[in-house]
């Protein structure tokens, strides 16, 4: 009953603490999608989208696209629910990378490298792969939606892994 019991405490705490993408309500998902419409300033009646920041979405569970309510810069969207694991994550027990070829802060960018961005975050257990097309984004320390990605559309797919398939994805 003693090792039942410890077992059990052991499965729930790393359940809890799988890193994996996050619907918009900030639950588990396998996978998410989502556009970032271009800056509309014809539709004054949806802010999101005059200002630049409506998306569209869908995941594994909703497999139509749904026009969010909230935009891009607000703390209730799967992106920002995802990164925030990043952003809480222990740095010294989690493997973190983030990628963008034009970097928050910064003013010089490649003409010449890939159009490549997202953020990996995995523990010994689960993890998950955000690739987007969103320019100075993310931050390193919080949640920001940059405002020169106000203009263009973007698009996003989020994937959740196990730690095992990494080797699978390391020989693609």
């Amino acid at each position: 009953m003693h090792r039942s019991l410890i077992l059990f405490v052991s499965i729930l705490a790393c359940a809890q603490a799988a890193y994996q993408c996050k619907d918009n309500d900030g639950k588990n998902v396998d996978w998410f999608v989502f556009y970032k419409l271009p800056h509309l300033y014809n539709m004054p009646d949806n802010r999101p989208i005059s200002n630049g920041t409506g998306f569209m979405y869908f995941d594994v569970n909703n497999k139509n696209w749904k026009l969010m309510p909230e935009g891009m810069d607000s703390p209730n969207n799967a992106v920002y629910y995802t990164l925030q694991q990043y952003y809480t994550s222990n740095k010294n027990t989690t493997f973190t990378y983030l990628y963008n070829d034009e970097w928050p802060d910064s003013t010089t960018w490649s003409n010449s490298s890939g159009h490549a961005k997202g953020v990996t975050v995995f523990d010994q257990y689960t993890g998950f792969w955000l690739i987007h097309s969103i320019p100075k984004f993310p931050s390193v320390d919080q949640f920001r939606f940059p405002s020169n990605a106000h203009y263009y559309g973007q698009m996003g797919i989020c994937i959740s892994f196990n730690y095992g398939s990494l080797s699978d994805i390391d020989q693609l």
